[in-house]
């Protein structure tokens, strides 16, 4: 299925790889709270980029299976990483009653580094088999034609794509270097096996006080006799 003209279809994407753990120091349990903020915006850029799978199906931008692999691998690997948030966690578990060996993948912090790298491929991607021939067809001069609604489309997923996989590359890295707003590295329990829940480092106790040393004959005492 190919509507726009002068547009060849793009490759093949990669297989969808569904996000697996065993990857570095294996992360689990929720978001912890510094990073609960990156969290919410990497779920409104899964949003966008689903929209954007959604909306690049019904203009024809590129092939029929090439556009339903976008739009699964976005939701599914997106849904994957955010499964402790409230608006994702019924879809997560919906997924899971309809193939329940996706359960044996991982999901929630065990994403982070996979959905990085679908993501960043993805975005790569989509500049050399999307965006680059709709450049070629001089969108800018069909402003309103589908032409130029399918190259903005794709422009404005690429950008989101990327974003989404800088802020859970810097995630992934600062949990590895047990680092954060409210972690010192070294920091115990730090998310790395078992789930243990988010813990902050003690704070430092003050350093004891320096006790008076005993010197022989170091006193000043009186003479006999006088």
């Amino acid at each position: 299925l190919k509507l726009l003209p002068g547009v060849s279809a793009p490759t093949l994407r990669t297989a969808m790889v569904i996000p697996m753990g065993g990857m570095g120091t294996p992360l689990m349990g929720p978001p912890p709270p510094w990073a609960l903020k990156t969290f919410n915006t990497i779920k409104y850029c899964v949003f966008l980029v689903i929209i954007c799978a959604i909306a690049r199906l019904v203009i024809g931008v590129g092939s029929l299976f090439n556009g339903i692999l976008n739009l699964i691998y976005a939701t599914i690997t997106g849904v994957f990483l955010l499964k402790d948030d409230p608006q994702m966690s019924g879809c997560y578990v919906s997924i899971l009653s309809v193939c329940s060996c996706l359960e044996q993948c991982g999901a929630g912090l065990q994403c982070l580094l996979p959905f990085t790298i679908i993501y960043g491929m993805a975005a790569l991607f989509d500049v050399i088999f999307s965006f680059i021939p709709l450049c070629r067809a001089s969108p800018w001069n069909h402003v309103g034609s589908l032409l130029f609604s399918a190259w903005l489309l794709v422009m404005v997923n690429i950008i989101v794509e990327i974003v989404a996989a800088v802020l859970t590359w810097r995630v992934y890295k600062m949990m590895q270097a047990h680092q954060g707003p409210n972690v010192s590295p070294g920091a115990p329990d730090y998310y790395a096996g078992g789930g243990q829940a988010y813990r902050q480092p003690p704070a430092a106790s003050a350093p004891p006080r320096e006790q008076p040393r005993f010197e022989a004959f170091g006193g000043q005492g009186q003479r006999l006799g006088s």
